[in-house]
């Protein structure tokens, strides 16, 4: 407990305020010893003086302890308000549980993914339940060994309990280990072990999954839910597949498809890799790429291969819900399609803030992201997309304060990164937006120089610098920058759009906006965004939007209230209940 606590004074910056605030009270008494007998002041000022500074040092402490400074000034610390608002916003006496990554005690190196298989799969079984909410694996797979004591998973993550265990595997068997624990009174609920022969560890997988989830939620006096199919992949294939997971959480996307593309090959009969791989193209704007027709349709093939395998896999039904919005401009079918699959699937409510956005319902969108970033709060991504959305709504100073959340989990994320550039030239400082496009190796003078992050594509480094110019008012050096994205191979049209907007060229993007809706670039709906979701000031936007094309390129792309009638948003609050 001391060293918990020690850690937590380091976290919060107590001990560097505290030997701040002595180092600058020393340096006043040294002052005030030096000139308050020469000004001819009263000996009790220097008294005064000393019992004042000291009376302040436990107000400094206090002070450091709940609030933090950040670039929006003094707010309440972020851990804090993180258990605040999970404990505010979850329904009441509603279970919220983490369930842990199992620690693998064995020597058998090539089993190593099985506690985190074996964790996942309870994870999805319990997660039905609408009686439980249950953390996602984002945040509750980062708390292994020394990070999951209890404190920490009740402060970071706010739950009420935690599913825990261990793994062992010696010679031809396996033995499984799972007890579930109430947080506030570290009470052991319920426990049980598995011991069995390992021939078939994947069946053994789903087999310890369904019979812990059953107990887990007995325990905690919820009904148990029914079962869908499970889908497992062959040992090598899933390798292959966990790392394409990984390199898809941290934005690197041709790795993910590589290795799903391995992984598929090993073990082609399942939903799960087509199914991820039509999540990768479909996710590629997150991480500020924009998609065309080729990758859209490679999506749905994928997505179409993965229901073929498994009709009711709902992660593929929901991608093909989102493609019937970017293909065929049909809000309802991808509206329906998403609620459907994120009433069973809870972690797939994810699409649910797009849709919104673009159906300009974007006071939802923010709302709907809030919940999504509460029920996995130490998912980067959803933080940043969270801040992102409420930066739409003028809420700099909130977006801010979640960025620096953001910033404690992953300081160099790349949506991170985007932010701290964009909103260093919206606040006028164009040198250290320059000096971040070094960084990344996207100096737009440069265009030789190696990039930080292979994968980003030069087009990426010349849309940052029109802007960055159109903004210092280089126009023609901003338009130059436009020109040269149109000569890149497989340039995408929403891109170039925005990079002539960027210098002024109005006609030039309506151009390219043309063409986008033409190809089904997916990115055409970010330059239908209302005036409230742009910087205030930016009179480049204001003439692209003032412009008379502007009401005909929206009704191209399908929104407008007509597209939206007979859609019942309510179905909203039943993904959320």
């Amino acid at each position: 407990m001391a060293g918990s606590f020690l850690a937590e004074l380091k976290r919060r910056k107590v001990t560097r305020a505290a030997v701040t605030y002595v180092v600058v009270a020393w340096a006043l008494l040294q002052v005030g010893d030096v000139v308050i007998e020469p000004l001819g002041l009263p000996v009790w000022v220097q008294t005064a003086l000393i019992m004042g500074l000291a009376a302040l040092f436990p107000v400094v402490v206090v002070v450091a302890w709940l609030y933090e400074l950040t670039s929006s000034g003094l707010v309440r610390d972020s851990a804090d308000v993180d258990a605040e608002d999970a404990k505010s916003h979850r329904a009441l006496e509603k279970p919220r549980i983490a369930v842990l990554p199992l620690d693998h005690l064995g020597p058998e190196e090539d089993s190593w993914h099985l506690g985190e298989g074996v964790a996942e799969e309870i994870l999805n079984v319990i997660a039905r339940s609408p009686g439980l909410q249950v953390i996602a694996r984002t945040s509750s797979f980062r708390f292994q060994g020394e990070e999951a004591r209890l404190d920490n998973l009740r402060r970071q993550l706010g739950v009420s309990h935690v599913l825990t265990g261990s793994l062992r595997l010696s010679d031809e068997r396996i033995r499984v280990s799972v007890q579930l624990v109430q947080v506030a009174d570290e009470q052991q609920l319920w426990a049980d072990s598995f011991q069995r022969g390992k021939q078939d560890l994947f069946q053994l997988q789903n087999e310890i999954a369904r019979s812990v989830g059953k107990d887990v939620l007995a325990a905690l006096g919820l009904d148990s839910v029914a079962t869908r199919r499970e889908w497992k992949l062959a040992p090598a294939a899933y390798e292959q597949y966990l790392m394409a997971m990984a390199a898809f959480r941290r934005g690197d996307f041709p790795q993910a498809l590589k290795y799903a593309e391995a992984s598929a090959g090993i073990d082609e009969d399942n939903p799960l890799v087509p199914s991820l791989m039509a999540e990768v193209y479909l996710n590629w704007p997150r991480y500020g790429f924009v998609l065309g027709l080729d990758e859209l349709t490679q999506a749905r093939r994928h997505a179409r291969r993965a229901l073929e395998v498994d009709p009711d896999y709902l992660p593929a039904s929901a991608a093909l819900g989102m493609l019937s919005l970017y293909l065929s401009r049909d809000f309802a079918a991808a509206f329906d399609a998403v609620v459907k699959a994120a009433i069973d699937q809870p972690g797939l409510v994810e699409w649910l803030p797009v849709l919104l956005a673009y159906a300009n319902r974007y006071e939802d969108a923010v709302e709907v992201q809030r919940r999504v970033a509460l029920q996995d709060p130490l998912n980067t991504v959803n933080l940043l997309t969270w801040a992102n959305r409420l930066n739409w709504l003028g809420r700099r100073d909130q977006a801010l304060q979640i960025c620096d959340r953001a910033r404690e989990l992953d300081p160099n994320h790349m949506i991170l990164a985007n932010n701290d550039y964009r909103w260093s030239i919206r606040d006028g400082n164009f040198e250290k937006a320059r000096g971040l496009l070094r960084q990344w190796g996207l100096d737009p003078d440069r265009p030789a120089s190696e990039r930080t992050r292979s994968f980003l594509p030069r087009s990426i480094g010349l849309w940052l610098g029109a802007r960055l110019y159109g903004e210092m008012g280089d126009l023609d050096t901003a338009l130059h920058l436009a020109r040269e994205i149109e000569k890149e191979e497989g340039f995408t049209p929403t891109t170039v759009a925005e990079a002539y907007i960027c210098a002024g060229a109005v006609d030039d993007a309506y151009r390219i906006w043309d063409l986008g809706i033409t190809r089904y670039d997916s990115g055409v709906y970010d330059l239908a965004r209302p005036e409230n979701m742009r910087d205030p000031d930016n009179h480049f936007w204001k003439s692209f939007e003032c412009d008379p094309r502007f009401e005909e390129y929206l009704g191209r792309l399908g929104i407008d209230e007509a597209a939206l009638q007979g859609i019942d948003w309510h179905q909203v609050d039943r993904v959320l209940a």
